[in-house]
């Protein structure tokens, strides 16, 4: 009887001024599933965009953000979205703010039993 690997939060993207990560690449033998996306920008209006692609060569899908977030202002998305191995979670911002900062996250799975 095959037995089953635990499942643990995993922090896919964590951009700000001293992190300015912007991509998370599924590790091979893994599925990422992404649950939660937090901004916040302290001043100056943010416009930022979170994506995935099902590897280097697809195009990429926007899944959530597209609109500014203002001054003080915290933006959050839960749902979920399915990556495959080899996929690419990516974190698109263009800023007037420097103080704009993103939390990517979810659950990474592996893909076989052991």
């Amino acid at each position: 009887m095959p037995s089953y690997s635990p499942v643990f939060s995993a922090q896919f993207i964590n951009y700000g001024a001293s992190t300015p990560n912007t991509e998370f690449e599924v590790p091979s033998g893994f599925t990422a599933v992404v649950r939660d996306v937090s901004a916040f920008a302290q001043a100056g209006a943010t416009v930022f965009d979170v994506r995935y692609q099902n590897d280097e060569d697809s195009p990429s899908i926007v899944f959530w953000g597209g609109n500014p977030i203002g001054i003080w202002v915290p933006s959050q998305w839960q749902g979920r979205v399915v990556v495959p191995e080899l996929g690419i979670i990516s974190l698109g911002v263009e800023s007037v703010d420097e103080s704009f900062t993103c939390y990517v996250g979810g659950y990474l799975l592996r893909n076989t039993l052991t």
